[in-house]
């Protein structure tokens, strides 16, 4: 407060939220353990350390709650004065009334309440910040990892430093992992920027990994209640969804969107459900802030929905495949929007079934399981659907420029995390030119060289960026052609462009890009507003949502003695549209199912219920997933290549955490049927199975 350093914001606001902001430092009250109390700047680590540990503080201790459902009743402490319930926003979504009506005529309702566990996201790279500050200019240089330099800049521009953006450069290097939790203005960049404005000189901090854990956003952390109703024939008539979504102690940059109108884009995602509703209730509970992890809200639902259709066909006395068939919309059918779920453009969710199936080896698995009986071991199978809503961030500008000695740089504002994306633009542009690939240069994470851009999530690269960098490379073409006729002399609609080289049509004369890009500026008589630099830029148009789905199996072991799960196989037959490099779309998606598998079957961010002290703070109590854990994964691709944008694609990034989670799930409890057991919250853990089954107590 004293050196105007305001509080900060949520990002997006939705309807019926609470005014509520999050201070850079605690202010009179602390809520969550890993907020920040006091800040120390000195000459070296060594320094600070020894400085932190003379400040005292002192504490009266509160009750504190962080149980989310006991949040959301209103009961418990109240963290924030202008929320007297505890809840922070209440907003629903869809046709309450048509979904009553279906609901009061069903033959069956089936229901079921899941958790989804909150977990914490662990990049391989902690949170860093380096900031100077040029008091001449009432300017600032920031070093960040991000996932796009140009929306960080522009948040903390209006928001924090209000001043303008062109007062902020914001640079990103290479970033070791982002999943969603690099978009965010945390309060440490905040305070570092501040402080190399106090000091007149540069300052840095770096996370050590217990503050990883402690303050970097948490993902998922929701309790989901569905029900879906049904007719004789097994139809499904009406979906109708609650949540409970865990907000942790503070708003966050997107924290608002994610269990509200970012999954809800995704409800009841392949099936054909006439009427949907949807009611979110967002709570503020002594635990970290939550946000958007790789996925924002979509695995929630396609989970939630997945798990219902298995248990309506288990009363039913029917397969989950059969149920799930039945149920399926049909390329026919598309264009269709479900309110308020996806507004699907294409697909052939059968296909994806069919080529799964057969993945699979699914009519051999009897044979497998009962092989693995003789073992001592309960096998089980289960597949399941999903559909995510991709697109985010359609502000995205980029440009191209040819160089005389060979090269083309692109400038991009999105940013890489780790994906590779940057070799599928430089393919993006190296196909639209007819050059090889190696003559692209792909730049990225820095504001100063270009002046606008979005950011990298909602699994966007390719629909916005990648197709940007296509459209400018088009434009790029054109403007060549102007270059190129007058270099050699003839009309510019006579020119045509083939393999990197421009010629005239029914002749031999022409001349490639390069040797165009070197001889383009000693060209004198160029018309009026003709650049004889070779380059062109342009910001992303058109529709940036599109909807990649799949078909994934899961196939699993379990020993019962000890309930220990072990992975047999997972396969994936996934629709992302017009696949640009299959290598970085297969790591995409395996990396993603290895986080859904991680989060399904070991990960548990845990808060001792009268402290709120996180029990889960290091990676001795926290279990992340290895590499033995994982399963040897089959993957193909079915594509229905998209209209909507010109390259055909529907993105991948998220697509393995959408669909990763019900599969596993699913299919431990197909192996576990014969014990009794018929339910089990995430994590599914080695005691939490063993408890499952001798609760169940059949023998």
């Amino acid at each position: 407060e004293r050196y105007g350093l305001p509080d900060l914001k949520a990002g997006i606001v939705i309807e019926g939220q609470r005014d509520v902001t999050r201070p850079v430092i605690a202010r009179d009250r602390v809520r969550y353990v890993g907020e920040i109390v006091a800040m120390v700047v000195a000459d070296n680590a060594d320094q600070a350390r020894n400085a932190v540990e003379l400040i005292t503080a002192s504490y009266s201790e509160l009750p504190v709650i962080v149980d989310p459902s006991t949040a959301s009743e209103g009961a418990g402490p109240q963290l924030h004065d202008t929320v007297p319930d505890n809840i922070a926003y209440d907003w629903q979504t869809g046709d309450a009334d048509a979904v009553d009506a279906a609901f009061a005529k069903a033959d069956r309702v089936v229901s079921l309440t899941v958790e989804n566990n909150r977990v914490i996201v662990n990049p391989m790279e902690p949170r860093g910040v380096a900031a100077s500050y040029y008091a001449a200019e009432d300017a600032y240089t920031l070093y960040a990892p991000s996932q796009g330099v140009h929306a960080l800049r522009d948040y903390l521009a209006s928001e924090v430093l209000r001043l303008p953006r062109e007062r902020l450069r914001v640079v990103t290097g290479d970033v070791g992992g982002a999943f969603g939790i690099r978009l965010q203005a945390y309060p440490e960049i905040a305070l570092v920027l501040l402080a190399a404005k106090l000091a007149g000189r540069p300052v840095r901090w770096i996370a050590e990994r217990s503050e990883t854990f402690l303050a970097d956003a948490h993902g998922r952390a929701q309790v989901n209640s569905g029900e879906l109703a049904l007719d004789a024939e097994g139809n499904f008539l009406a979906l109708r969804v609650s949540s409970i979504a865990d907000l942790g102690a503070y708003f966050s940059t997107f924290t608002t969107i994610v269990a509200s109108t970012s999954g809800s884009r995704v409800l009841g995602h392949t099936y054909r459900i006439p009427a949907m509703h949807i009611h979110v209730r967002g709570v503020f509970t002594n635990t970290c802030p939550v946000d958007s992890y790789r996925g924002a809200g979509k695995p929630e639902l396609v989970y939630l929905t997945e798990r219902l259709i298995a248990e309506a066909a288990r009363e039913r006395g029917e397969s989950a495949n059969g149920l799930r068939s039945r149920n399926l919309l049909l390329p026919q059918e598309f264009p269709l929007k479900q309110q308020p779920g996806p507004a699907i453009d294409c697909g052939d969710f059968s296909e994806l079934m069919a080529k799964a199936l057969s993945l699979a080896q699914w009519n051999d698995f009897e044979e497998r399981r009962q092989e693995a009986y003789k073992r001592g071991r309960h096998a089980g199978i289960a597949l399941a659907f999903y559909v995510h809503a991709a697109g985010a961030f359609p502000n995205e500008f980029s440009s191209l420029e040819v160089s005389p000695d060979g090269e083309i740089t692109i400038w991009t504002g999105h940013q890489s995390g780790g994906q590779g994306q940057e070799t599928a633009f430089a393919q993006v542009a190296a196909s639209r030119l007819g050059i090889d690939v190696t003559h692209i240069r792909v730049v990225q994470g820095d504001t100063e060289d270009l002046p606008s851009g979005g950011a990298t999530g909602g699994s966007n690269s390719m629909t916005t960026g990648g197709v940007a960098i296509a459209r400018a490379s088009d434009m790029l073409i054109e403007q060549g052609k102007q270059l190129a006729a007058v270099e050699l002399e003839a009309a510019a609609i006579d020119i045509e462009f083939l393999n990197g080289r421009f010629s005239v049509v029914g002749t031999d004369v022409g001349i490639g890009l390069f040797e165009l890009a070197r001889r383009a500026p000693q060209l004198s008589n160029l018309p009026e507003g003709l650049d004889a630099r070779l380059s062109a830029g342009c910001g992303f148009e058109g529709d940036a949502n599109t909807y990649p789905n799949g078909c994934h199996v899961a196939e699993v072991e379990v020993d019962v003695e000890t309930g220990h799960i072990e992975i047999v196989r997972y396969v994936a037959v996934d629709d992302i549209g017009e696949v640009i490099n299959a290598e970085s779309a297969q790591g995409q998606i395996i990396g993603g199912v290895a986080q859904s598998l991680g989060q399904a079957m070991l990960e548990h961010a845990v808060y001792d219920e009268d402290s709120a002290q996180l029990l889960s703070g290091s990676l001795m109590d926290y279990c992340l997933p290895r590499a033995d854990d994982m399963p040897p994964f089959s993957l193909q691709f079915s594509s229905v290549p998209t209209d909507s944008n010109p390259l055909g694609v529907k993105g991948a990034g998220e697509v393995g955490n959408v669909g990763g989670l019900a599969p596993f799930v699913l299919a431990v409890l197909d192996a576990l049927a014969p014990c009794g057991v018929t339910h089990i919250d995430m994590p599914l853990t080695p005691e939490r199975v063993w408890q499952a089954i001798n609760e169940a107590g059949v023998t």
